[in-house]
């Protein structure tokens, strides 16, 4: 599951829909895997567990560090995401502008308000084809691991109905059990000869797409002290005769999760200063953005190495050892 930072998220109805009961057996989480309401779920390795929330379903997408949460009725998407930060990291994070995929950012309205040990804040969705509310909810869970979820919601002409899912988020956020992780057996570490880890460490690979009149490269150059570079190119043409070009390029720190003998992960968090630039007919662009991404890939190695299903190939990586 997810630790990461860039991506963060009664009384009678709160209670009864986040309280935690000791007589429930928690479920181990698997990616891929959709949980309904009730479902008590834990990840032992991180060492967390929650209840599905009454009126909600949940899942792990496969190749993903966040937990979704889903909620038809309220038209609200939950995500949980853990991180390797203290509260007083957690709210310097909250404080600022959270970077989300495909150039979504959340701009906070206010400074965080934290009571009761639980973080939150009100933000603006920038860079969303469609309007949507945003609410973030966080904690310490223990010493240098907190949890934060990011709520995303359709604005409803009611407002209790977004109070309800703020609500529900800081009641999910403040019901989350910390335990005791349970250590990865040697057939599963993210260290020796069958790591993941080890296995991509000082390598160079590649993904090459060509078709119909477009082609794409990207590159990863993945360094033996857990830095990374990474380019981005592509190019068309239209019927039309008009042509286009985009590229982009970054750098941050890597790292991999489990054993080459099964599925693994792979986490790209992004550093400052990723820049993108492009041309078409009679226009050029150029942008840097706030950085902060975090890109999460699943691994899988047969005859060929895959990132989330697309073959890549691997090469002499002449950036970095």
């Amino acid at each position: 599951m997810k630790r990461s930072v860039t991506s963060r998220l009664k009384l009678t109805l709160i209670c009864s829909l986040c309280a935690i009961s000791v007589s429930v057996q928690s479920i181990e989480v698997q990616q891929g895997v959709v949980y309904p309401s009730g479902t008590r779920v834990e990840s032992a390795q991180l060492g967390a567990a929650f209840t599905i929330p009454e009126g909600w379903q949940g899942a792990w997408p496969s190749g993903s560090e966040f937990f979704l949460l889903e909620s038809r009725h309220l038209q609200a998407n939950l995500f949980m995401m853990f991180d390797e930060v203290d509260q007083q990291q957690l709210l310097q994070i909250m404080s600022q502008s959270i970077p989300l995929d495909s150039g979504i950012q959340l701009i906070p309205n206010k400074q965080p308000i934290t009571k009761n040990g639980i973080i939150a804040a009100p933000y603006t969705v920038k860079g969303s084809p469609t309007p949507l509310n945003a609410y973030v909810a966080g904690r310490e869970l223990r010493q240098g691991l907190s949890v934060a979820i990011v709520a995303l919601s359709q604005p409803q002409n009611r407002d209790d109905k977004n109070i309800e899912v703020n609500q529900i988020t800081t009641e999910l956020v403040k019901n989350i059990e910390s335990r005791k992780p349970v250590i990865q057996n040697s057939g599963t570490t993210d260290q020796g000869p069958n790591a993941w880890q080890t296995y991509l460490r000082g390598r160079y690979i590649a993904r090459y797409y060509t078709g119909s009149g477009y082609s794409e490269k990207q590159e990863l150059w993945l360094c033996s002290d857990g830095s990374f570079y990474s380019s981005f190119n592509s190019g068309g043409y239209s019927m039309g005769g008009a042509s286009g070009a985009a590229q982009s390029g970054g750098q941050g720190r890597w790292h991999a999760k489990g054993s080459i003998n099964s599925a693994g992960t792979l986490v790209l968090q992004f550093g400052a200063g990723k820049i993108s630039q492009g041309s078409t007919p009679g226009f050029d662009w150029q942008e840097t953005s706030a950085g902060g991404e975090r890109w999460t890939y699943e691994l899988t190695l047969t005859d060929k190495l895959y990132l989330n299903n697309k073959k890549w190939l691997r090469g002499n990586n002449e950036y970095c050892q």
